[in-house]
């Protein structure tokens, strides 16, 4: 590659190659990292840069990229297998980035939905909430002269449903389409304990447990507001 955007140019011929699931390309390197399907042969990959101009070969080298996730302990080549407990913003992050590597994922959620705090009862539903109470304090005292305060009518309910609906939308369009999108993830309810350092026991709502083992294990179980026992620190 002679200047950054030949960086472009490679990465959207990889792209292009049914079978390819990812592709990072570094100027700065001269190389590229693939995530691909079986079925994808070095001679594809080689032969889309090849048509562009570029010369390029197989590097068997360790991957800059860091760790190959598709090499196991024991030399063979299989997926690792990766278990995050928790489905919020931090989780899926994890399991993108880890399924692109070439992992299998699976993702353990107790709660009734997925997404974590922040689409569900944080973020985004304090904050149009807020938003509707700003509009509302803007109209009741507004800065312009020429312009008559009013208070508007207010209906709690609608609110209310206009917000689930949003919250709805966002949870399905950062969370939930993911998973159908993405054959590498998968979502098991349920709640998790250790049973020893590669294996996790998950205790379903229909009084069943399943054994999942993991070649590496996250815990993004997000956290919970508490009050330190400092004296004089009242709630």
């Amino acid at each position: 590659m002679t200047c950054p955007s030949c960086v472009g140019h490679v990465k959207e011929a990889l792209d292009a190659i049914e079978g390819v699931i990812n592709v990072e390309v570094s100027y700065k390197n001269a190389n590229a990292a693939i995530t691909a399907n079986a079925g994808v042969s070095v001679a594809d990959l080689v032969g889309a840069i090849e048509a562009l101009g570029y010369t390029a070969k197989e590097n068997t080298s360790p991957s800059a990229y860091g760790e190959n996730t598709t090499t196991s302990d024991t030399g063979g080549n299989r997926s690792q297998q990766v278990v995050i407990i928790g489905s919020g913003s931090a989780a899926f992050a994890c399991a993108i980035k880890a399924a692109e590597r070439g992992a299998k994922v699976t993702l353990i959620e107790g709660a009734d939905v997925i997404g974590g705090c922040c689409v569900n009862v944080g973020c985004v539903p304090s904050k149009i909430l807020i938003r509707a109470a700003q509009l509302a304090q803007q109209q009741r005292h507004n800065p312009f002269v020429g312009l008559e305060n009013h208070s508007p009518q207010l209906s709690r309910a609608l609110l209310t449903e206009q917000q689930t609906a949003r919250v709805e939308e966002l949870r399905a369009a950062k969370y939930q389409n993911i998973l159908d999108a993405n054959p590498a993830l998968h979502l098991v309810k349920g709640y998790a304990r250790f049973k020893d350092a590669n294996t996790l026991i998950v205790s379903k709502d229909d009084g069943t447990e399943q054994d999942l083992h993991a070649d590496k294990i996250l815990i993004a179980t997000g956290s919970t507001p508490t009050i330190p026992p400092i004296d004089r620190l009242a709630p």
